[in-house]
């Protein structure tokens, strides 16, 4: 492509002056350009916030050539539920260097739930950068469920961390209520890499307020091996889509 660029330019040599000569040397290295921008740093003002809160996001990025724009998107974070808040702001930006805060402020009407922020820049030849993702949690402190008395045996230690050793029996203990009906209690290990190695899924069909984690919730047995668990995870989601969300870090011995 450049070789041919030059080519063309040889041709006008005797045509045209040095700005013009300029302006084609440019158009052919823009043309060329293949190099994805990169984001270098990306941060968010708080993990959890509650509705007429700002979240603020800020982004650090660098081109070869001039960055075109930015695009943040916001969605509820592993889910394919469309009630949650969802926001996409498109911004144009110039120069080969990005270091910008952007603010948007959580509506009312957002769910309480697991949300996640994803970052792309994008050049002026159209090559993006791969997404950036942070996740953060929006509370509606009187409408999500509340998960009261959780514990586990073997118990959390001082850190809140589950220690847990193979072929270890696990139970649960605690109650989670809501006055507008529960829909689904989950319980889920996770790995490191955020992939779910175990699952356990309690459909309530949004009519039962109150529900026991020793009364209902399954004993699990850990025998991983392969893929040991790094996180547990407990949701409750009530009738409206109302989310809470617990996380624990998982010691795990094989």
């Amino acid at each position: 492509m450049i070789q041919t660029c030059f080519l063309y330019i040889s041709n006008v040599l005797q045509k045209a002056g040095l700005f013009f000569i300029f302006l084609l040397i440019l158009a052919c290295s823009k043309e060329d350009d293949r190099e994805d921008p990169v984001i270098t740093g990306l941060t968010i003002s708080q993990e959890s916030l509650s509705p007429g809160e700002n979240l603020t996001i800020s982004v650090w990025a660098t081109d070869n050539e001039d960055l075109g724009q930015v695009r943040i998107r916001i969605r509820e974070a592993f889910s394919k539920s469309f009630g949650a808040w969802e926001a996409l702001r498109v911004i144009n930006i110039s120069g080969n260097t990005l270091n910008s805060t952007f603010a948007l402020t959580v509506p009312d009407t957002a769910l309480a739930g697991y949300y996640e922020v994803s970052t792309q820049v994008s050049d002026e030849r159209g090559n993006g950068s791969v997404d950036s993702t942070l996740f953060f949690t929006i509370l509606q402190s009187e409408l999500q469920p509340v998960i009261s008395g959780f514990e586990t045996n073997p118990p959390l230690n001082v850190d809140n961390e589950l220690n847990l050793n193979f072929n270890d029996s696990l139970t649960f203990s605690g109650v989670v209520v809501d006055s507008d009906g529960l829909n689904q209690i989950e319980i889920e290990f996770q790995s490191f890499s955020g992939s779910v190695i175990d699952n356990r899924n309690y459909n309530l069909g949004d009519t039962i307020q109150s529900w026991n984690f020793e009364q209902f919730a399954d004993t699990i047995v850990a025998t991983y091996q392969e893929n040991p668990p790094a996180h547990l995870i407990i949701r409750a989601t009530d009738s409206q889509g109302h989310l809470t969300r617990n996380s624990f870090s998982v010691n795990y011995t094989p």
